[in-house]
């Protein structure tokens, strides 16, 4: 059984330079986390989704943060 790290999908504007590795930090609530970037895609035109793979802990805050 392999484990893995959670992910969460942010979508934003798109013509930013990220790369699958890059660090990325992004804002929710007044709150910063941070997460690894594992996928880019496409939304549409003008957006983009990217996919961060973040520690548990991380994971966890931010699922605090959103059923607040």
């Amino acid at each position: 059984m392999t484990l893995t790290m959670p992910t969460v999908i942010v979508a934003r504007a798109a013509g930013y330079a990220f790369r699958v590795g890059d660090l990325y930090r992004f804002e929710r609530d007044g709150q910063h986390f941070d997460g690894v970037v594992r996928e880019i895609g496409a939304v549409e035109e003008r957006h983009m989704e990217i996919t961060l793979e973040m520690s548990t802990a991380e994971y966890r805050r931010i699922l605090a943060v959103a059923n607040r």
